[in-house]
């Protein structure tokens, strides 16, 4: 299906394991859902629950890869119906391009990082998502990077993510003026990949109590 843009800020619920998450998030008003395809996460689900969990929503649907090889890859997109693909490890853009889908490169904000110089590299994704960088975790990793740090007057589309909660979401979009946000641990409980529906519900609240959706 095409991809859902949102009227103002743009929200994806990553890390979804189960069809009460999807039909919760759907019921929140998130515009995607991110199925984590990286073993190593406690989020990791295999092709066929991504394929079940995909055809049973109407939001745009996010496969997550990191440094997957190509088969890897073509093996969840042919068995289910992705939306958008989203890249977190070192992938560079003639990687994520061949695939014939839209793409979300992810950068995490290492010391150092010139995000004028990713953009220009990147300039065929169909947005950037900054996290926090932790070295040895790709994501999940729970904590906020500088937001100090964010691009000001760029084009591209910028998604804030790492370590957002239902208590800190609204201060970010109220400051950064983020294209989208992303989250994952942020609305979970005290177990790493079981979602915490109250907590989805109070996330997407607070974004479109100051996004005015």
């Amino acid at each position: 299906m095409p991809i859902s843009i949102a009227e103002d800020t743009w929200c994806k619920i990553c890390g979804v394991t189960r069809i009460e998450d999807v039909r919760t998030c759907e019921e929140a008003g998130a515009d995607a859902i991110g199925f984590n395809c990286y073993p190593g996460s406690a989020r990791f689900v295999d092709s066929k629950t991504i394929a079940t969990l995909s055809r049973a929503n109407a939001l745009t649907s996010v496969a997550l890869f990191v440094d997957a090889s190509t088969s890897q890859i073509k093996k969840i997109i042919d068995a289910a119906e992705i939306d958008l693909l989203q890249f977190h490890g070192n992938e560079d853009p003639q990687f994520c391009e061949q695939f014939g889908l839209p793409y979300m490169k992810v950068l995490r904000m290492r010391a150092g990082i010139d995000l004028v110089t990713e953009e220009q590299r990147y300039s065929s994704a169909w947005a950037l998502m900054l996290d926090t960088f932790v070295d040895g975790q790709p994501g999940g990793t729970g904590s906020t990077f500088d937001w100090q740090r964010w691009p000001k007057s760029t084009a591209a589309r910028w998604v804030l993510a790492g370590g957002l909660t239902p208590q800190n979401v609204a201060a970010g979009v109220k400051q950064l003026a983020p294209f989208g946000v992303d989250v994952s641990g942020g609305v979970e409980g005290n177990t790493r990949g079981r979602k915490d529906h109250q907590k989805i519900l109070d996330f997407m609240q607070e974004v479109r109590s100051v996004s005015g959706k």
